[in-house]
């Protein structure tokens, strides 16, 4: 959803309107949520609009809001450590049984 941005400056002069674009320092986004078009705005309507024009390519439905899609499913990998995964598990659990152990200490 794109949002209205502030009126132009009415001045002819070139230089009052290259002036408002510097008190933005050069962003054309703003930080002024009323006024603002933001990045997640922009992103979700260029997904919406692209989602749109694949449909017809792939043959999908249009969406049901009260459907859920399923583009695939999870199979189980397997659980553990995998290859130095199980060394660095132990390091970290010996650094913070450290920082315990010196903060108990510490606190005595």
């Amino acid at each position: 959803m794109l949002r209205p941005q502030p009126p132009a400056p009415v001045s002819g002069d070139p230089a009052t309107a290259v002036s408002s674009h510097a008190r933005l320092s050069g962003a054309l986004l703003t930080k002024s949520r009323r006024y603002s078009i933001t990045l997640g705005d922009l992103r979700r309507d260029r997904a919406e609009d692209r989602a749109e024009q694949a449909r017809p390519l792939l043959c999908l439905p249009a969406p049901d809001p009260d459907k859920a899609l399923i583009l695939a499913e999870w199979s189980y990998a397997g659980s553990g450590h995998r290859h130095r995964e199980a060394f660095w598990a132990e390091v970290t659990r010996n650094r913070i049984a450290t920082a315990r152990r010196i903060a108990r200490q510490r606190s005595d």
